[in-house]
């Protein structure tokens, strides 16, 4: 994944009892929080790739980090490569190194599929805090609705949602003047113009 819960443990974005440790008993709730995160993290990382980077470079990272993730569970000593490593990677399975998995990302290298990622990992934090903020007051649960905690207040005012949106703006018109510099090597990305454009509390 882009993010994980480490973006949501202090800060503007705290949440109550999310944590990166296994929970203590003052902290019992800390896996079901940590368990909301990750769900709002896992929901809506695509879409946020694509609206950033356009479908065809957001594809590409989403993947990427797919492959990461899913090497990292499988303990393969190879997680992603691009196109033109293919071969070596190949003529290295047949020399015995069967922990190795092969991923086409296409002709961009890692690194620079690193470099976008490392680059976004902040604004989509604040992206998935303004999800989990706007959806906080309606959680349906088998049991009823639920709040999650925010900073101790449960139910942050509509101005901390603007607050987290257009913090996430400042960060994404950063990156959209990197794009458009001589120090950004992927061609084809292509930001949607409300990643971009700042809110109010009337939503104008």
């Amino acid at each position: 994944m882009l993010i994980d819960c480490s973006y949501f443990v202090d800060g503007p974005r705290h949440i109550q009892n999310a944590t990166l440790g296994k929970p203590s008993l003052p902290n019992v709730n800390a896996l079901d929080v940590c368990a909301v995160i990750e769900a709002y993290i896992a929901e809506y990382q695509q879409g946020f790739l694509i609206r950033m980077l356009g479908e065809d470079v957001g594809y590409k990272v989403d993947s990427y980090l797919a492959a990461i993730d899913e090497d990292a569970a499988d303990g393969c000593t190879l997680h992603v490569m691009a196109a033109d490593d293919k071969l070596r990677a190949s003529n290295d399975y047949g020399k015995g190194n069967y922990n190795l998995r092969i991923y086409d990302v296409g002709n961009s290298g890692t690194d620079i599929l690193e470099s976008i990622c490392e680059r976004l990992r902040e604004s989509f934090a604040d992206y998935v805090f303004y999800k989990i903020l706007r959806d906080s007051q309606t959680q349906a649960t088998i049991t009823g609705l639920v709040r999650l905690k925010c900073a101790n207040d449960y139910v942050s005012p509509i101005r901390r949602q603007v607050t987290a949106w257009n913090r996430m703006v400042d960060r994404n018109r950063v990156f959209a003047s990197w794009v458009n510099s001589e120090g950004c090597q992927v061609a084809g990305i292509d930001i949607n113009p409300d990643m971009v454009t700042k809110i109010n509390t009337l939503n104008l």
